[in-house]
């Protein structure tokens, strides 16, 4: 027979193999094998309702389902073992009714009583004292008891007792356990939450051996792309009290077009001569576009991030400060950067190339060239000062040699630029997103010698275009300088809206220009003589005559025109800086900008963009926006 343990005894649950649920508990088993150890219970279970009154000598068996001491267990009685009757208590119980005590007593408010107490005085005499009292001196007299005291002698314990250490008894009363078979649920019992005993269960527990998932995939730079979305709104009133606004049915929108007006001809569906002529309002806005309309905020908030990469091994540039720039004028970023002294060996040039890297503004990947570097030192400080150009770089000097090119046939002045960037016919790699008004250029009319970059400027500026790169393909923009002449603007739907909230730092520059509103435009040999006049004008004030040998068509004679005259008159210069906030990000240059002040709205092109960084979280772009007199 096994060792009993003392009561209250802890419980011990080993988890079954089976790991189904509802599980089975196994009460005093370790989990290390061996025997199956005995469970003895004689108490009152506090905390679970009630009481329970077992025998002593019952296998037990359980099976049952805990979840949060709320739920139900379930038992079988197996009678099919052997237990021999040592002794068993037995007390009879019942559920006693509850019994009401009836009592009643009947009250009243009682009325007030009045005690009559009578009592006579009289005025007392006065008594002498009756009262003598005698005293003697007495005689002191000696103690009449006296005690005798010894040594007294020592005497053995009469008494003596011996004692051992008894030997431990064993209940004689025991009750062997086994694991009992899963049955089917034969009984059901609800019970609620008990009270919180100091210990109630204990569980086994060691340290578990750390399992690794490990799974590869193979990724690259990603482009981010930008969704966005915009949605025009403006201050609404409520309308006055009783009043509704009158009911108009649905029609054909009034036409009140500004004057000047633009006339549109429309040919009709029969195509038959004589024509009629249908003068309607073109009713469109141009350039095409949703607005990104920034919020009027107390308080923005950006979380900005940059780093620098090459590009080679996408290894890690760290960088003290960082800043770039671009205008109409140029054609690429021209960019420079402070960087540890660590990075020496990683801007190195490799067989003659120039070193690609990657800075990420606030996620938005630019990759950029390094022309050139120099090392400073101040005291123990020293740093590497880099400089460099976009990746457009690579299609002008020194990188690009001086070509010959020329129109051998007759083609369109985007299949010229497609034929630059090639090689004995053979495409370079790099595209044009070709953004102007295409026109036709014939045989012999063109030619020059330079790099890739020159002549494609050449052919750009012919009409009034200016060059812009992508953030990271080999890809040139090839844009209007004015995508809409300046009188024009009232009809165009801005790229962005700025409030005089989201701007830290603004600056206003006015400028006045020469007041032309006709031109006279011409190109060489081929070419053709266009005269350009401001709509609306007298055409008195003609402006200086220019000249290109690509002006062989009048869609060139206008678009070149319009650049000359765009900016004639009064405009402004408006300097602002700004975050580089999410909805916007890098504002480049070309892009028209609504900038709200309390006072009224502006409405400019974007000429030059910068970006600063000097190392700590602030992160300011700076953009120059052109405003004429008519916007």
């Amino acid at each position: 027979m096994s060792d009993l343990p003392a009561l209250p005894a802890r419980l011990v649950f080993r988890r079954h193999t089976d790991d189904g649920l509802p599980a089975r508990l196994v009460f005093g088993d370790s989990g290390e094998g061996g025997d199956n150890v005995t469970l003895h219970s004689s108490a009152r279970l506090s905390g679970l309702r009630g009481f329970v009154r077992g025998r002593v000598g019952v296998r037990l068996g359980g099976g049952g389902r805990i979840s949060g001491l709320r739920g139900y267990m379930s038992g079988r009685y197996d009678v099919n073992v052997e237990r021999p009757l040592v002794g068993q208590t037995k007390q009879h119980v019942q559920a006693a009714a509850k019994a009401a005590l009836q009592s009643s007593d009947r009250w009243q408010d009682s009325e007030r009583a009045q005690v009559h107490v009578q009592q006579h005085q009289q005025q007392a005499l006065r008594l002498s004292g009756l009262m003598t009292g005698r005293w003697q001196d007495s005689r002191q007299l000696t103690t009449a008891m006296a005690q005798r005291q010894q040594q007294a002698l020592r005497l053995a314990a009469a008494m003596s007792e011996a004692f051992s250490d008894a030997g431990q008894l064993v209940i004689s009363l025991a009750s062997r356990t086994q694991a009992a078979d899963r049955l089917a649920q034969l009984a059901e019992e609800a019970f609620e939450d008990a009270g919180q005993l100091r210990t109630v269960a204990g569980e086994r527990i060691q340290q578990a051996d750390r399992l690794r998932v490990l799974a590869r995939h193979a990724g690259g730079s990603a482009v981010q792309l930008l969704l966005h979305h915009a949605e025009r709104t403006q201050q609404a009133t409520y309308p006055g009290l009783g009043v509704r606004p009158p009911f108009k049915p649905e029609g054909p929108k009034p036409c009140h077009p500004d004057l000047p007006a633009l006339l549109c001809f429309e040919l009709p569906a029969t195509g038959t001569l004589p024509a009629r002529l249908y003068f309607h309002c073109c009713d469109r806005q141009e350039p095409g576009g949703e607005t990104i309309v920034v919020p009027v905020q107390k308080v923005y908030i950006v979380l900005n991030s940059i780093y620098m990469r090459r590009v080679r091994d996408n290894a890690v540039i760290p960088a003290y400060s960082f800043g770039m720039s671009l205008d109409v004028g140029s054609w690429t970023w021209s960019w420079q950067a402070s960087l540890h002294s660590s990075a020496l060996a990683q801007i190195q040039p490799e067989d003659g190339q120039p070193v690609e890297v990657v800075v990420a503004i606030n996620s938005v990947p630019y990759r950029l060239l390094i022309d050139g570097f120099s090392r400073e030192r101040t005291f123990a400080s020293t740093r590497i000062n880099v400089s460099g150009r976009g990746r457009s770089a690579v299609l002008d000097s020194p990188f690009s040699p001086a070509l010959n090119y020329s129109v051998d046939s007759e083609m369109t002045a985007r299949q010229l630029a497609e034929q630059v960037l090639t090689i004995n016919g053979v495409p370079n790699g790099w595209g044009i997103d070709w953004q102007l008004n295409d026109w036709l250029v014939p045989a012999g009319a063109w030619s020059m010698q330079g790099s890739y970059i020159q002549a494609l400027t050449d052919i750009a500026s012919s009409v009034g275009g200016y060059l812009q790169p992508h953030n990271t393909d080999t890809t040139l923009r090839i844009l209007p300088r004015y995508p809409s002449a300046p009188w024009r603007w009232g009809v165009v739907t801005p790229d962005y809206s700025l409030p005089s909230n989201a701007v830290s730092v603004e600056g206003i520059e006015w400028l006045q220009n020469a007041e032309y509103n006709r031109i006279f435009v011409s190109g060489e040999g081929v070419g053709v003589l266009g005269q350009v006049t401001r709509m609306g004008t007298a055409g008195d004030l003609v402006a200086p005559m220019v000249t290109h040998p690509l002006i062989t068509h009048a869609d060139a004679a206008r678009q070149r025109g319009i650049a000359e005259l765009a900016p004639s008159g009064r405009q402004q210069q408006i300097r602002l800086s700004l975050q580089i906030l999410p909805q916007t990000g890098v504002i480049k240059p070309g892009s028209f900008v609504r900038y709200v002040l309390p006072s009224g709205a502006h409405l400019g092109l974007v000429r030059s963009t910068s970006v600063d960084w000097q190392g700590d979280a602030k992160l300011r772009q700076s953009i120059t926006l052109e405003v004429p007199e008519f916007a």
